[in-house]
């Protein structure tokens, strides 16, 4: 070996002492740190840093940036499991702040957080995994599987769709054709049976599902008929449906949703005193409540741009669903005004954000 080779040689030894020796730095503080930014929190009450390698006796500092007057604040932090809790003093003032982890004297920078001071939080929202607990591995939508990981999250709600065949059976599916062009409601459950999900399952039917519900009955199933091509047939998947719950002895597990107002109306004939929420959003609460609908299920926009119809539904005894909320940045929006559910392609991150309003 040359000198020149040698000289290369114990140059790139020290860079990997060195990277290794910066890798070491960071495992003395924590791995992956994250929160939530724009959360209302109140005195009192936690605020949550998720992440690995939290210790005992860590810190975290609060810095007001801008126009925030607001002193600094260093906090004491909890560890539990794979977190570090803080407790929001009290005269704490909104704004935007710098977060900072303070461990044995040395201080690392986090990031930046925005958090909103009110007198009280807003009554915890349940979380609604959309199609089930699907995006994640080994999952797909509508499957058992996705059910069943649903289930194990710990979520309040799991949401599927329902067809009825031809030939009267009832399958979980949420388009109204398979991939390869099948019309399920105009076809046999013969020629449906055949069509695979994405995880290599038989589309599953709803009597599947609802033994595999049994598992958990804690779960809601948020279950949503869909619209068919007649009155007719929208009529004959209710009563299918109602009467499949019925025998499964599952019916106080089950929320029905629709987009179809005559299929919310004729679920509350048949079935009275089911739970029934209206998914179109194009009507407020007190129509719906005029027609024995206990729930309205809107897009965030309408929310948004309706906030008091929130209160007009709770003064109902109704509640009010959002959907489909899959940036935690929405989730957050809605938590903080105090709906009732929140459904998403993204539970786990959106039970995280639960978390934070149940105080854990």
């Amino acid at each position: 070996m040359n000198i020149k080779h040698a000289l290369i040689l114990i140059f790139s030894l020290s860079l990997i002492a060195c990277a290794q020796a910066s890798a070491a730095a960071a495992r003395k503080y924590t791995t992956e740190p994250f929160y939530f930014s724009g959360l209302n929190v109140a005195s009192g009450k936690p605020y949550t840093i998720w992440g690995n390698g939290f210790k005992a006796n860590d810190k975290i500092k609060l810095t007001p940036t801008g126009k925030n007057n607001a002193g600094e604040i260093i906090l004491n932090g909890e560890v539990a499991r794979d977190r570090l809790k803080i407790i929001i003093p009290e005269g704490f003032q909104s704004g935007r702040y710098q977060v900072e982890l303070i461990r044995n004297n040395k201080t690392r920078h986090l990031g930046f957080t925005q958090l909103n001071k009110v007198d009280a939080l807003p009554s915890t929202p349940k979380v609604t995994a959309h199609r089930g607990y699907w995006n994640t591995a080994g999952s797909a939508q509508n499957s058992i599987t996705a059910l069943r990981k649903a289930q194990e999250l710990g979520v309040f709600a799991s949401e599927f769709d329902v067809w009825l065949t031809a030939d009267g059976k009832l399958v979980i599916h949420h388009d109204a054709k398979t991939i390869n062009g099948i019309s399920i409601q105009n076809s046999t459950y013969d020629e449906v049976k055949g069509f695979v999900l994405e995880n290599g399952e038989p589309i599953p039917t709803l009597e599947a599902f609802l033994e595999q519900a049994k598992a958990k009955p804690e779960m809601t199933l948020a279950v949503e008929i869909k619209t068919h091509k007649t009155k007719e047939k929208n009529n004959a998947v209710v009563a299918a449906t109602v009467k499949a719950i019925n025998k499964a002895g599952l019916m106080n597990q089950v929320m029905f949703l629709a987009f179809n107002l005559d299929i919310c109306k004729e679920l509350t004939r048949i079935q009275p005193g089911c739970k029934v929420a209206y998914l179109n959003g194009d009507k407020p609460p007190s129509e719906l409540h005029a027609l024995g609908i206990t729930g309205a299920n809107y897009g965030f926009k309408a929310i948004r741009s309706n906030p008091h119809w929130i209160k007009e539904a709770h003064d109902l005894g109704m509640t009010i669903n959002v959907r489909t909320l899959n940036t935690m940045a929405n989730v957050i929006e809605m938590a903080n005004l105090g709906v009732d559910y929140i459904s998403s392609d993204c539970p786990a991150q959106a039970q995280q954000i639960v978390e934070h309003f149940q105080g854990k």
